[in-house]
């Protein structure tokens, strides 16, 4: 099942996502920050390297839909953060 945030990330260079993520760094609860670098491979230099909401959740000792809340939680503080900057995509960043 394809992830509704995956595409648009997907064509972002990492490094973008990573400003955005630094952007909204001060929004985010310890978790949710947690839950994106895991999410998108952040940090490891490999953006292909993320894991599935399932993965974390185990990683974590969460629940799926706890690790899905969390990540929805974040994206949405994420994209609050741009828009208030005048930023509509991750394409705006690069």
């Amino acid at each position: 099942m394809k992830h509704p945030h995956m595409e648009s990330v997907n064509r972002a260079p990492a490094h973008g996502l990573c400003h955005s993520i630094q952007m909204g760094n001060d929004m985010l609860t310890p978790n949710e920050r947690t839950v994106l670098q895991l999410r998108f491979g952040l940090g490891t230099g490999d953006a292909s390297s993320g894991l599935t909401l399932v993965e974390i959740a185990r990683e974590l000792s969460i629940s799926t839909q706890r690790a899905s809340q969390l990540e929805a939680s974040a994206l949405a503080k994420m994209r609050a953060a741009m828009r208030e900057r005048g930023i509509e995509s991750l394409e705006d960043v690069l």
